[in-house]
């Protein structure tokens, strides 16, 4: 299993990503179980910086951009 199809499945498989779109609210209802204050507060902000800028470009023909570009604003933000 490629990284790419790995990612892919991962986040499909946590119902953060549908239709080739970022879901804020399911990432924010993950990280409410996981995490407790001050935590939970800088894990959404994460989200919703995440969730404003990540744009797949309707012309990729990349496997798993969005996956990618989660994963890049994750770790950039």
């Amino acid at each position: 299993l490629s990284e790419e199809r790995y990612v892919k499945v991962l986040f499909a498989s946590l119902c953060q990503v549908k239709d080739n779109k970022f879901i804020g609210s399911n990432a924010r209802l993950m990280a409410a179980r996981r995490f407790s204050e001050p935590e939970l507060s800088k894990a959404n902000q994460l989200i919703d910086v995440c969730e404003k800028s990540i744009v797949v470009p309707s012309n990729s023909t990349e496997f798993c951009a969005l996956g990618r570009l989660v994963r890049k604003c994750f770790k950039e933000e």
